[in-house]
């Protein structure tokens, strides 16, 4: 997160930051270039924040615009529901059934902790689609008062929030951190394997869309010979008409 920040610049300006520290504010610059200055509780919410103030968190917008397409490259999200309202292994064959084989990386997330999993949906969930263990199963979260308000929910999006904070305000000693936590490894695998998976995917796209384009010139072929052989034989009866 650190290393994306140090490059998210405005579209407008590119020596605007896009989020960036403000004294006792941040600052936060909208694709059209206007900045605004938002408080720590705006920015990042807090353990009290009330049920109808969630969507309003800025970092909450920021994840689901940054983070959505980051679980949407790793499993599908028809899977995810599927896999959750009916209670079946995500590799069960009536999964694969109903919603496809697959993504590459797939295999990767289901192996992941189920607190993760948690973690990595609720971070957008009120925007999207999350589910959230309870004493009566899995529970989508949504932007519904009594979902935001179960305790679970609100476990959540605190540590989710004082992570994201903490991640921001500690940008100096990221790198430090992050080779003490011995995380370096980590982040350049996964690196590597979406580096991976996209040159899968675009190899895929690559030949269909050239057995798109041959299907495209074997059609015009086709229909240049059935032109010419038209005109033959018009011209072979014109012939056998003049003698």
């Amino acid at each position: 997160m650190n290393e994306y920040l140090g490059s998210y610049h405005c579209l407008q300006d590119g020596r605007k930051r896009m989020i960036a520290r403000n004294g006792n504010y941040w600052k936060s610059y909208k694709s059209c270039g206007t900045a605004m200055l938002l408080t720590p509780v705006d920015m990042f919410g807090g353990p009290k924040v009330k049920w109808d103030d969630t969507l309003q968190v800025q970092m909450l917008k920021w994840c689901y615009f940054h983070l959505k397409p980051v679980l949407e490259h790793l499993v599908k999200e028809p899977r995810l529901e599927f896999v959750h309202e009916k209670h079946l292994p995500w590799d069960d064959e009536k999964v694969c059934q109903e919603c496809g084989d697959p993504l590459p990386l797939e295999p990767r997330w289901w192996r992941k902790s189920t607190r993760f999993q948690e973690v990595m949906q609720a971070s957008f969930a009120p925007y999207s689609m999350g589910y959230v263990r309870t004493g009566k199963g899995s529970m989508l979260i949504d932007f519904e008062r009594e979902v935001l308000e179960r305790p679970e929910t609100k476990l959540l999006f605190s540590q989710i929030w004082t992570a994201l904070r903490e991640g921001v305000t500690e940008r100096a000693v990221h790198d430090t951190w992050m080779t003490k936590r011995r995380l370096n490894e980590f982040v350049e695998r996964g690196t590597a394997e979406w580096v991976k998976s996209v040159k899968q995917e675009q190899a895929a796209q690559f030949m269909e869309k050239l057995k798109r384009e041959n299907a495209i010139r074997l059609g015009m072929q086709l229909a240049v010979r059935a032109k010419e052989e038209g005109d033959l034989q018009v011209a072979i009866q014109r012939s056998i008409k003049e003698i």
